[in-house]
């Protein structure tokens, strides 16, 4: 298995390290031992990351923003230029961040400063540059191995020994590391009945494979079920959600409505934007009009987004690549806004709900199959804020 820290080591030539550090105003050499710092830190980041419920599904949208396929990597030179591809660059980086730390991202970039000897706003900026670094070697990985989510996941989970002494300790603290691996089995999911305290955290830990083969279970979802889904949707464990307010929703235990509804429940996870992919959601082929089977999906959703007022969200629309591609733009803005209107007629304040269509821009899988291009057809929901 390829050691990631070499790779991206070797895509860090003394050229790119010199144009970076001539951006952030530091030194080669302290820019140099920043990267060494921050690479395994994003790394023991996304590793902390996959720990959650959503993990996968979220490091999966994470690579979809950095085109997912590890074409960023193809102009190094022009990401640490100081132009507009490094601006974009950073933009999308901080964005990246965000996600896997969180709270802790500005605690994550002192840490890093203060052991590599460079300002906290230049240890901010290679972090932000780092981020996609990472993520594009993780994609080119991806696509040259063939992985799914699972296969991802234990390819990062393969470098966990690599990272061990290369991180500060006190940086490792500050990202709770050190706790037992990922791999680690949970039984069963754990009912909602309040919002989750910190006492709960050392849950995080016990992510069983289990969620990741769920995570691999919507991306195969399209436009419809097939039989086979329909077949294991009936097998999943059903689960009583009960609400802030007295309501109660019965869901499949790891579905979309079930992760969301945690989500939101659980006040000690404040990272947000947070990606949550519709299940059980499909439109009329062609068209941005809902399926009547749809109904109980987006009346699940408000009754949750009911339940935390204080939530606000933005819905996605993507499709595959068939079709003319400002046509597919179109057609995944109007799904998204399709969602949004019968959310706003049931009672969920406009303000709350934002929308966008990517059209055929962020695919998550390839193309060139069905099943590929069942993955991509997709709408998703982003938790902006709780």
């Amino acid at each position: 298995m390829a050691d990631l820290l070499e790779t991206i080591a070797a895509l860090l030539t003394p050229d790119r390290i010199q144009k970076a550090a001539a951006f952030v105003g530091e030194s080669p050499a302290s820019t140099q031992k920043s990267f060494s710092i921050l690479v395994p830190t994003l790394l023991a980041g996304l590793l902390k990351l996959l720990s959650s419920d959503t993990g996968a599904s979220q490091l999966l949208n994470l690579l979809n923003r950095v085109g997912g396929d590890g074409s960023i990597l193809n102009d190094l030179g022009a990401l640490f230029g100081g132009g507009t591809a490094t601006q974009t660059t950073m933009s999308t980086g901080r964005d990246v961040l965000q996600t896997v730390f969180g709270s802790k991202l500005n605690t994550v970039a002192d840490q890093v400063a203060s052991a590599s000897g460079v300002q906290a706003s230049s240890a901010s900026s290679l972090l932000n540059l780092g981020a996609p670094l990472v993520l594009g070697v993780l994609g080119r990985e991806m696509k040259a191995r063939g992985l799914n989510a699972s296969g991802l996941a234990t390819l990062l989970q393969g470098q966990q020994s690599a990272l061990e002494g290369r991180i500060p300790a006190a940086l490792s603290g500050v990202l709770g590391l050190g706790g037992p691996s990922v791999t680690a089995a949970r039984t069963r999911a754990v009912p909602i009945e309040a919002p989750a305290g910190p006492s709960l955290g050392w849950l995080r830990w016990l992510l069983p494979l289990v969620v990741l083969a769920l995570v691999g279970a919507w991306l195969a979802r399209s436009c419809g079920p097939t039989a086979e889904q329909a077949k294991q949707a009936a097998q999943r464990t059903m689960a009583k959600i009960s609400l802030p307010g007295g309501a109660s929703l019965d869901v499949p235990e790891g579905s979309f409505n079930y992760n969301l509804a945690r989500f939101l429940a659980n006040t000690a996870d404040t990272a947000v934007p947070r990606t949550f992919v519709f299940e059980d959601l499909n439109y009329q082929t062609g068209s941005a009009g809902l399926t009547p089977e749809s109904a109980r999906t987006v009346a699940d959703v408000v009754a949750i987004l009911k339940a935390y007022p204080t939530a606000k969200v933005r819905l996605e629309g993507h499709t595959d690549n068939t079709g003319d591609p400002a046509a597919n733009k179109q057609l995944s803005l109007d799904r998204a806004k399709s969602v949004r209107d019968m959310m706003v007629a049931s009672g969920i304040d406009a303000a709350r709900l934002d929308y966008a269509g990517f059209g055929q821009e962020r695919p998550i899988a390839s193309n060139d199959t069905d099943e590929g291009r069942a993955k991509n057809r997709r709408t998703e929901l982003v938790v902006v804020s709780k």
